[in-house]
């Protein structure tokens, strides 16, 4: 849960970032500021259909903290690109963040609902909406103010590089996450196998006893 609310700070907070500075900095229209933002939207828009493939194959929790992680990479080279320029480079990080945040959109959701029973589905689904809305505002509020007042170029600068912090902190927490997960379900692995052992083995004593009986 934790990972979500990093993540969310890191994307909500960069298209606040994006949309006031390609108005207030650039000078672009509403429109303009909209069309500009086509490589994050097409990004999500491709990799949510493929991470929902890719979870056949791939656990949820390596899918988490790959996508967390490609996320980063893209924040941290939009934050390094030159951003006073409008550019078509610009284009390539935007499809990076719309990559990797596609790649954990619906792997959050199914990760957090099957870690709980059936019958608190919907208490897990309002605590990742929470989770959500908790991270926006603070991802609204802590970029925005590095944006300033006027916006300024480095501010819009330190905000991203803030965000690939989060989205690299989302990525930490997600494996931190997975370990002691993994940890209890191979407990409960061996426990399993001790238990059947034994049961095994109670089983085969009766016989013994009725052996030695029919010998005596």
């Amino acid at each position: 849960m934790e990972h979500s609310t990093a993540r969310i700070v890191g994307i909500y907070g960069m298209i606040f970032v994006l949309s006031i500075g390609f108005q207030s900095l650039h000078a672009t229209g509403p429109v303009t500021a909209g069309l500009l933002f086509l490589p994050i939207t097409g990004g999500l828009a491709v990799d949510t259909r493929l991470g929902s493939r890719l979870l056949r194959s791939y656990r949820p929790h390596w899918l988490l903290v790959g996508g967390h992680f490609v996320a980063a990479l893209g924040a941290l080279a939009l934050a390094e690109s030159n951003i006073s320029v409008l550019s078509p480079l610009l284009a390539a990080p935007l499809m990076v963040i719309g990559l990797g945040a596609g790649t954990t959109t619906p792997v959050m959701s199914l990760s957090i609902l099957d870690s709980v029973d059936r019958s608190q589905s919907g208490l897990a689904s309002g605590l990742l909406n929470g989770a959500r809305q908790s991270g926006g505002v603070i991802g609204v509020a802590l970029l925005g103010s590095l944006l300033g007042e006027p916006a300024t170029f480095a501010g819009m600068r330190w905000a991203f590089f803030v965000a690939a912090g989060a989205l690299a902190l989302a990525s930490i927490v997600a494996f931190s996450a997975w370990r002691p997960r993994t940890e209890a379900r191979n407990a409960d692995r061996k426990e399993a196998r001790s238990d059947r052992g034994a049961s095994s083995i109670g089983s085969l004593q009766p016989g013994k006893m009725d052996r030695r009986r029919a010998t005596g």
